[in-house]
């Protein structure tokens, strides 16, 4: 957990031993805390790369060709007709 997220929680449990004196924190509510500080941040990075995503405009169109070679010299009917070959031994 990131400095900010530790002085986040720290500050959270002082703010509620102050409002609520007789309240005994336990590890079950720092755990507790730690992971919903945990959820936030990762709600924030999301939020972060999806924004970044936003802004690059790519098309499934960039795509095209991509990988070609690999196929260079392969007859299509034969592959399709070895894998469905495969089916019938399986």
């Amino acid at each position: 957990m990131g400095n900010c997220a530790t002085g986040l929680m720290i500050l959270w449990l002082w703010e509620l031993e102050t409002a609520y004196p007789s309240y005994i924190v336990s590890e079950d509510v720092v755990s507790d805390v730690e992971r919903l500080l945990d959820s936030v941040h990762i709600a924030e990075r999301t939020t972060s790369v999806l924004s970044q995503m936003q802004e690059l405009h790519y098309s499934i169109m960039q795509l095209a060709g991509l990988g070609k070679e690999i196929w260079r010299g392969v007859d299509p009917r034969k592959y399709v007709r070895g894998l469905r070959d495969e089916w019938n031994t399986r």
